[in-house]
C-alpha cells in the first residue's frame, strides 16, 4: 500500500522553496522576486530596473504591479524638493515608506534602518538622496514589494481619513 504525502508537508516544502528561491534568477520558472513558479512571468519594466535589482530576471504579475508602484512612488519622492518642512512632499513620501517598513518582519526592519542611516529626506541633496534611498533598497537585500505596497496602501489611506476628518468635509 502507497501512502499518500500529506497535504500540509507537500504545501510546507513549496513554501520553503519559494523561499529558497527569492532573490535568484530562474529564467522562465520561478518569479525572481517572491520565487513562486507555475505563473505567466515577465520583465517588470518599473523604470528602476538597474537600482532595485529586477532589470534582468523575470517576475510575476503581482511583484510586477508592486513594483511598479514603489518606482512611482520613489520617483515622486525624488522630484520632490528638498525641504526643512516635516509636511513636505519629499518627506511625507519618505515617511510612508519608512513607516510600511515596520509591518514586514526582519526584510522591512532591514530597510528601515538603513532608509533611517543612509537617507536624510531634510539634509540630503537630490542627487545624493536618490543614491541613498536607492542604496538602502540594494543593501537591505528588500524583495517583499508586494507587502510593501500593500503597506503603503494602508498608509495612504489612513493619511486620506485623516485629511477628510480635519476638512470638516463631512461635517453635516
Amino acid at each position: 500500500m502507497k501512502l499518500e504525502p500529506n497535504p500540509i508537508d507537500v504545501l510546507l516544502a513549496d513554501c520553503e522553496a519559494q523561499l529558497r528561491r527569492r532573490g535568484k534568477d530562474g529564467g522562465d520558472s520561478w518569479c525572481y522576486l517572491c520565487g513562486v513558479s507555475g505563473v505567466a512571468l515577465s520583465r517588470c519594466d518599473c523604470g528602476l530596473s538597474e537600482s532595485l535589482r529586477c532589470g534582468k530576471s523575470k517576475v510575476c504579475d503581482d511583484c510586477r504591479d508592486a513594483h511598479r508602484k514603489i518606482a512611482s512612488q520613489l520617483e515622486l519622492m525624488f522630484m520632490a524638493k528638498r525641504t526643512a518642512r516635516a509636511n513636505s512632499r519629499r518627506s511625507r513620501l519618505y515617511r510612508q515608506i519608512r513607516e510600511a517598513c515596520e509591518s514586514l518582519g526582519p526584510e522591512g526592519q532591514r530597510l528601515r534602518s538603513r532608509l533611517g542611516r543612509e537617507a536624510c529626506p531634510y539634509g540630503d541633496e537630490e542627487k545624493q538622496f536618490r543614491v541613498n534611498v536607492l542604496g538602502a533598497f540594494t543593501g537591505s537585500g528588500f524583495l517583499d514589494f508586494v507587502g510593501l505596497a500593500k503597506a503603503i496602501d494602508e498608509q495612504q489611506r489612513i493619511e486620506l481619513a485623516f485629511a477628510i476628518s480635519r476638512s470638516g468635509i463631512l461635517d453635516l
